[in-house]
């Protein structure tokens, strides 16, 4: 069983605190507001793991963790956990009081139809996390938040409705992160960032024909700006497989010759999505 300093992204009562405890129970558990500031902290060692928000089934990839991890050198994916998020409607008010729509981006997205439906034209405003928008929803009736149950014991609110979430297939995946290299299980799932040569022709293409060619699943690709060099992106892949996999390392160093940079993020053991609820 995993134990050590882990931060999370907080404050107290996220769904990625539900995530950290699903990780290990015997995590020292600190909260923080940023989630670069947890990969920092891996990165220099106060913290010996971290836990964030990677992906989410409707919202897509999480941008503050592709951007942090991608910057990152020795911080690496160990583990991941796929999580169903079942939003609520709080407030410490009544459904008439609320003014204002709060929550984290990615929340907020989760459930964008069902809040225009019950709030046409309310002012949306985003929190750095669910729980610190459940934080200020307990001091101001005219606010509302959309997030975890738990947010009513916490900062004592009520909660006004239920199933928030725009389809029922809501879940996110939350990585664990560390130093470590994770071993080999034979069900594994391995993470890269790579920026793409820029200006050659079908480079994309014949990068992603190396896959292909070897036969190996990509699960997820996901394009970013790299703000570093305008007018070029960097690529997040997750394919099927181990770092340490032959068919990986031929396939990593196959397609060197289509990347200024390759930046393995992380090998580590494979959930599966579940199936519709």
């Amino acid at each position: 069983m995993l134990k050590g300093r882990a931060g999370y992204l907080g404050p107290e009562g996220t769904w990625t605190e539900d995530a950290a405890v699903q990780f290990s129970e015997f995590f020292d558990r600190k909260p923080y507001s940023n989630i670069c500031n947890i990969v920092d902290e891996v990165e220099s060692g106060v913290l010996d793991y971290g836990v964030i928000p990677i992906e989410n089934s409707i919202g897509g990839g999480v941008v503050d963790t592709l951007d942090c991890l991608s910057n990152s050198r020795n911080v690496r994916i160990i583990a991941e956990r796929i999580m169903w998020i079942n939003h609520v409607l709080m407030s410490s008010g009544r459904l008439e009081d609320i003014e204002v729509m709060m929550s984290h981006q990615n929340a907020i997205a989760q459930c964008r139809k069902s809040l225009n439906r019950l709030f046409p034209g309310v002012k949306i405003q985003f929190s750095s996390s669910t729980s610190e928008a459940g934080r200020l929803a307990g001091h101001d009736r005219s606010v509302g938040v959309v997030g975890s149950r738990r947010l009513c014991d916490l900062y004592g609110l009520s909660i006004l409705a239920e199933n928030m979430s725009d389809l029922s297939n809501n879940y996110t995946r939350f990585v664990l992160i560390g130093k470590s290299v994770a071993e080999r299980t034979g069900k594994d799932r391995t993470s890269l960032c790579v920026t793409l040569k820029k200006n050659e022709y079908a480079s994309l293409w014949r990068f992603l024909g190396v896959f292909a060619a070897l036969k190996i699943n990509l699960s997820r690709v996901e394009s970013r700006p790299d703000p570093v060099s305008p007018g070029e992106y960097k690529f997040f892949i997750d394919l099927f497989g181990h770092e340490d996999d032959e068919v990986i390392m031929i396939a990593v160093k196959a397609i060197r010759q289509y990347c200024t940079s390759i930046n393995i993020l992380g090998s580590y053991a494979r959930e599966d999505w579940p199936g519709k609820r």
